[in-house]
């Protein structure tokens, strides 16, 4: 485990914190949810080349208004800048589950 996610209900909206075991590698952070997540996963992908986008936490919310949504928030780490970004699902879509996931694509050789 490298750490956990917890959220408080504040009525019209959630407030999420994620925290770290290892606070030296990884800030603990917290931000308003408006989207009331009901899914988590932290990962960092080990392996050989591990790169800066395998640290992030994944959020997802069940049907709400539309479909489910889909939210990637990277881990802060010093000196590095990198965005988030959220994604609604096609209405009446709904996320079960999460799992963080490195695909690479290699080129098809000629």
């Amino acid at each position: 485990m490298i750490g956990h996610v917890w959220t408080v209900d504040q009525g019209t909206h959630n407030t999420v914190t994620c925290e770290f075991y290892d606070r030296e590698a990884h800030h603990q952070y917290f931000f308003t949810d408006p989207y009331l997540y009901d899914k988590a996963c932290l990962s960092i992908l080990f392996g050989s080349e591990v790169d800066v986008d395998d640290y992030a936490t994944l959020f997802a919310s069940s049907i709400g208004k539309g479909g489910s949504m889909l939210y990637y928030r990277p881990h802060e780490i010093e000196g590095v800048s990198r965005a988030d970004w959220r994604v609604e699902m096609p209405s009446g879509e709904d996320i079960t589950c999460i799992f963080p996931l490195r695909i690479q694509i290699d080129e098809p050789s000629h």
